[in-house]
């Protein structure tokens, strides 16, 4: 079994001044509640908690914990896209954790392989027994925010949508649901895996 944890939360994706213009904002005296607004969007689709996506937008750390590194020579991780590794950690059959060298593995996109010669070492029967520490998002190792047009456009509709009807069903047009056309702009980079 696997899971993985938020070690540092997602940076923004938009810029304030990028929200008022969507949403025609004058002022500032709506900034704390239109981010808010932003920040639940993207929760949406965000990873890990919107697992139906399968990507992290925000640059995050993340950290993924599984009883063992996996069969044959590689190691996936979830929610790409990956943009470094900072450590594995292993507990060994000892009850000792220790660090994998660099020198014994390469990433690559968001799988970890291990270099010809070299094996995974033997861990101990625990059920986060290897730890990977890792930055993922569309950004960049120095902070850069890289996030697709479509996907922030998406991020801003559903905002949008939330910021003017501050409920879950639109009074006066018969009880309609709200669209949510915004996931159509990120289908193209859903992971279908």
């Amino acid at each position: 079994m696997t899971s993985v944890a938020v070690i540092v939360p997602p940076t923004d994706i938009v810029s304030i001044d990028e929200v008022r213009r969507h949403l025609r904002l004058d002022d500032t005296r709506e900034d704390d509640t239109a981010m808010a607004f932003v920040r639940a969007a993207l929760s949406h689709v965000d990873a890990p908690h919107a697992k139906w996506f399968g990507r992290a937008i925000g640059v995050q750390t993340l950290e993924w914990r599984g009883s063992c590194f996996g069969l044959g020579g590689y190691l996936r991780l979830p929610f790409s896209p990956v943009i470094s590794v900072a450590s594995i950690k292993y507990v060994d059959g000892g009850g000792v954790e220790q660090t994998l060298s660099p020198d014994v593995y390469e990433v690559f996109d968001d799988r970890i392989w291990i270099k010809p010669g070299q094996c995974w070492p033997a861990v101990g029967f625990y059920p986060d027994a290897v730890r990977v520490r890792y930055v993922a998002g569309f950004g960049t190792v120095e902070g850069g925010n890289d996030v697709p047009d479509p996907i922030k456009v998406a991020v801003l509709m559903h905002a949008a949508t939330l910021y003017e009807n501050r409920s879950s069903v639109v009074l006066g047009d018969a009880g309609s649901y709200l669209p949510h056309g915004y996931e159509a702009l990120l289908l193209p980079y859903r992971v279908w895996a």
